[in-house]
């Protein structure tokens, strides 16, 4: 019997206050914020649907013709979904903290009840461990009434019962409590990305705005220099993609004829400090899809002068001074896997050399009508850009995350 007590209060130890019980009652400030979630979902849910509209009426615009016009009608309508996004995105931070709330009430609650449960079993304990010693007394000095021997049995049969299974709903208890505590960790996480995300539709929007009045400051309503600015920035990426795709064949075949030749895998270090894309790979949010898709990230919270570094060993390609006009630099790695770093506002290697992974090649530009940010930048970033044999592929498959 002592075995038995022993055992059960091990158990007991063993279990921390603050679980959760599916059979419990939900609080009346669980159901409240229950409410509110279920409010802040149907304004997520309409959000989406003015979003999808949005999306649609960009869409449409982007496949008709490229005229000054048009591309005042597309950025006006990015901006107003940028600011739809953002809208989203913040209910859906609400919505998450609401959650966090939600949990933290129930295992609030949990706790109350588990002190209670606790106090049961010590309880359950205390009985037990009396009617053992009463039946030990009773076997000894009431030998001849057997049916009081009988009925200290039985009681205690049913105190070892009611304390197993409290023991048992302890054990379920704290496996819940412990998938509470997960979803806890799940969304503070998932809270986290909302908040980057929002920074970056922040960010959108900003852009957005900008562009559009840069436009409209450029071009002063002409559908002429409209149509030069076009052709500009085409040129710009006209000039990237023949500079690698001419380049890096003369250096591959002076490469093989050295002992410096990159071979291996080509694992890609991040060339800044911050990891915060803003545009992404073919963004579809990017302003000027129109003109053309984007070929790389841009890469924010990068201050104009930031130091640059290789993103891995390499060969320097092309080292491009734009004066004001756009400024990059070209490294080609192993594999036929290349690098570009663009709107630079210093550069820091010469071409015709090998860079080390991490090696400061340049400095960060992009702030308009500085050295190096060429044409229709909103702000200080970093672009960057991975090509597998001259042609553009999404940097994130090679980075390191």
């Amino acid at each position: 019997m002592k075995k038995v007590l022993a055992t059960a209060f091990a158990l007991v130890i063993l279990f921390p206050a603050g679980v959760f019980s599916d059979t419990a009652a939900p609080s009346n400030e669980y159901l409240k914020i229950d409410d509110q979630i279920s409010a802040k979902k149907q304004q997520i849910s309409d959000l989406g649907d003015k979003i999808k509209q949005s999306e649609a009426q960009i869409a449409a615009l982007q496949n008709a013709e490229a005229t000054l016009d048009n591309q005042i009608a597309i950025l006006s309508n990015q901006i107003a979904k940028n600011d739809l996004d953002i809208q989203d995105t913040q209910a859906q931070i609400d919505e998450a903290t609401l959650e966090l709330q939600q949990l933290d009430q129930q295992i609030a609650d949990a706790t109350a009840k588990i002190e209670a449960d606790r106090g049961l079993l010590s309880d359950l304990i205390g009985k037990v461990d009396r009617e053992d010693e009463r039946s030990s007394l009773l076997a000894l000095f009431l030998a001849d009434n057997l049916s009081a021997i009988f009925a200290q049995v039985s009681s205690l049969k049913d105190l070892q019962g009611d304390m197993l299974t409290t023991v048992k709903r302890l054990q379920e208890e704290k496996a819940l409590l412990e998938q509470k505590h997960a979803e806890r960790l799940s969304k503070n996480d998932e809270l986290r990305k909302e908040k980057d995300q929002l920074e970056i539709g922040q960010i959108k929007l900003s852009d957005a705005r900008d562009a559009k009045q840069q436009i409209m400051d450029l071009t002063r309503n002409s559908e002429s220099k409209y149509l030069g600015i076009v052709s500009s920035l085409r040129d710009e990426e006209s000039s990237v993609n023949s500079d690698i795709s001419s380049l890096e064949a003369q250096a591959q075949i002076k490469l093989q004829a050295s002992d410096r030749f990159p071979t291996g895998d080509v694992l890609l270090s991040w060339p800044v400090a911050s990891r915060l894309v803003t545009t992404s790979f073919h963004d579809p949010d990017y302003p000027f899809r129109r003109i053309m898709e984007h070929p790389g990230i841009d890469i924010g919270q990068t201050p104009q002068g930031t130091p640059v570094h290789a993103a891995a060993p390499g060969y320097v390609l092309k080292v491009h001074d734009g004066g004001y006009g756009y400024s990059y630099i070209i490294i080609l790695h192993a594999n036929s896997i290349s690098t570009v770093y663009g709107h630079l506002s210093r550069l820091g290697t010469q071409e015709d050399t090998y860079v080390e992974r991490g090696d400061v090649i340049g400095y960060s530009g992009g702030m308009p009508g500085t050295r190096g940010a060429g044409n229709m930048t909103t702000g200080p970033h970093l672009h960057f850009e991975v090509r597998a044999n001259g042609i553009p592929t999404d940097p994130m498959d090679y980075l390191v995350q």
